[in-house]
């Protein structure tokens, strides 16, 4: 079975969805450094000596995949990504699943109305 050529694009970000990202991402990391503080609060070294070093290797391996995360966005992405769904004569192709892309542009009223009329 051959490979659809638009299976392998990567995803176009807009400004918003990137900065929700970023914010999710910023999340996840303090969630995780508070998790670590908090088990090694609670934590009797004399209990279980190597569990420590566990969950700070943990907590740094997180911080390190979503430091990798955000550096993958590229920030030309936005632009191209609104150029795109604001361009004349923007016609979806519902076979590429352009309804489940165009919705986060919709939801941050960014495409015309008539766009998430006709599409969602």
């Amino acid at each position: 079975m051959a490979e659809h050529p638009l299976s392998r694009r990567t995803a176009q970000l807009d400004k918003a969805e990137r900065e929700h990202l970023e914010d999710v991402v910023e999340d996840l990391r303090e969630r995780a450094e508070a998790n670590v503080t908090y088990r090694l609060r609670q934590h009797d070294p004399e209990d279980e000596p190597g569990d420590v070093d566990e969950d700070e290797e943990l907590a740094w391996e997180i911080a390190d995949a979503c430091e990798d995360f955000t550096k993958g966005i590229r920030n030309d992405r936005a632009d191209r990504a609104l150029s795109e769904i604001t361009t004349a004569g923007y016609r979806p192709n519902r076979s590429h699943d352009v309804a489940i892309n165009v919705t986060p542009f919709a939801e941050a009223e960014i495409v015309p109305k008539t766009v998430e009329d006709t599409v969602l």
